[in-house]
């Protein structure tokens, strides 16, 4: 698959913690996984060396996340209009990939020419069984009443598993894990205690040649275009501030 520039790295904002018990809906995976697990006394830190940025601009990469095992158990279509902005991934064009509990007033834009608009929309659906979690994408329901639709479906994955697999096609990364969820950045929320991940621009950050590493399972398909300086730096790595800054004085 090719998907510019939304190949996942994880960010560790982890802060010593002990809990006794959590909702798993609202924060998936164990405590071993690597969205919860700290970060070890002996870790080696390298600068990233993230080229600064000279313009900005706001893109929605649409993370599309179903909790809800109750809602009416709905199919999911082949559509293979992809990314292409010509076509707009609303229509059945093949068999039912998989069903899945889906709110029926949700709709989920498709492909636009213009303005032109092909989200990725990563989609995650907790089953019916209250533990599995299913995923596709790019998912579309492009009105109320019409067909869901996905070009891809991944293996699924439960919350109290490791979290790793899933729809991120440039680097085969989960959308659940890493997620900000509904609740957790505002004024009045606790620290953010498992890992988030971020997009970079992977044309001037993430290095060529290994295109990526572990837990990632591949690269983008425009890997020849990396133009990062850190070998360390690519899909997968987990970046963190170094235990030396006192982010009290930011």
């Amino acid at each position: 698959l090719k998907m510019k520039c939304v190949l996942v790295v994880v960010l560790s904002l982890l802060v010593p913690f002990s809990v006794c018990s959590r909702d798993l809906l609202k924060w998936p995976f164990p405590n071993w996984a690597i969205w919860n697990l700290p970060i070890g006394e002996n870790a080696v830190y390298v600068p990233a060396q993230i080229r600064r940025s000279t313009s900005a601009g706001l893109y929605n990469d649409y993370d599309l996340i179903s909790m809800n095992a109750s809602a009416p158990l709905t199919p999911v279509y082949l559509n293979t209009d992809a990314w292409d902005p010509n076509k707009t991934r609303c229509d059945i064009e093949g068999k039912v990939l998989f069903e899945a509990p889906f709110p029926q007033d949700w709709v989920i834009p498709g492909n636009t020419k213009n303005p032109k608009s092909t989200p990725n929309s990563f989609a995650a659906f907790l089953a019916s069984d209250g533990r599995t979690i299913l995923q596709s994408s790019p998912l579309a329901h492009c009105s109320v009443g019409g067909p869901v639709t996905a070009w891809v479906s991944y293996t699924n994955m439960t919350l109290d598993g490791d979290g790793i697999r899933g729809t991120h096609g440039g680097s085969g990364l989960s959308n659940l894990g890493g997620v900000i969820r509904l609740g957790e950045f505002t004024p009045d929320s606790p620290p953010i205690r498992h890992a988030i991940k971020i997009n970079f621009w992977s044309e001037e950050n993430y290095y060529q040649n290994p295109c990526y590493r572990w837990p990632a399972i591949r690269c983008d398909g425009d890997h020849s275009k990396y133009n990062g300086s850190q070998p360390a730096m690519k899909p997968g790595a987990l970046l963190a501030l170094p235990p030396s800054i006192n982010i009290g004085t930011f």
